[in-house]
């Protein structure tokens, strides 16, 4: 056997040993560099997602149980919001099951539409003690009582505007009567196909 020939095999095998070592030993740095890199990625996107969630602030509790009874008028009070009239009993009635379901059963909400969205107007309801009293409340006079829709609004119950109805009757979003929601879409359709029960006036 030529020994010359046998120790330049060893060698070359010893260098190709050598190579590979070299090549996994760089891949394995490689592979630390990529990792550590990860990592800052991912420190830095959590560290981005809390400050976003601190600037936005809190997420939002999960959406309230539907309306077991939706009451839906639309009809006009009278002015003096008496019960003379066809239009304004049918109101005031409306007004009146309304507490009475939302204080039995509550999770009650009133859609108003048509005429029904003057019920939201606080020009015209502001002159009907009967439905929104504006000297209430007075803690000087315990005799000064809530309107029906001030105590519907105070028990928890809910009162929404067709948009629709109610741009044609010169309101917006920003002129309704607080604490009364301007009904969008989803909200609408949400209010109707959720409900146990349906009431129209």
């Amino acid at each position: 056997m030529d020994i010359t020939k046998l120790f330049s095999h060893a060698r070359y095998d010893l260098l190709g040993v050598q190579y590979v070592m070299e090549y996994e030993q760089e891949c394995l740095m490689n592979r630390r560099k990529l990792l550590s890199g990860l990592g800052l990625m991912v420190a830095a996107l959590l560290a981005f997602t809390t400050t976003a969630n601190t600037v936005a602030g809190p997420a939002k509790a999960a959406s309230p149980a539907p309306e077991k009874t939706v009451i839906h008028l639309t009809k006009a009070p009278d002015k003096q919001g008496m019960n003379e009239v066809e239009t304004g009993e049918a109101a005031m009635l409306a007004l009146q099951m309304a507490n009475l379901m939302q204080g039995t059963q509550g999770r009650t909400a009133i859609f108003l539409s048509l005429d029904g969205t003057v019920l939201a107007d606080p020009n015209v309801i502001m002159n009907i003690p009967a439905i929104y009293n504006p000297d209430y409340p007075d803690p000087g006079n315990d005799e000064v009582k809530p309107g029906l829709l001030q105590a519907f609004l105070g028990a928890g119950g809910r009162v929404v505007v067709c948009p629709l109805c109610g741009m044609r009757r010169g309101l917006t979003a920003e002129t309704i009567l607080p604490g009364i929601e301007w009904g969008g879409p989803d909200a609408i359709s949400e209010l109707f196909s959720k409900s146990e029960q349906i009431i129209s006036f």
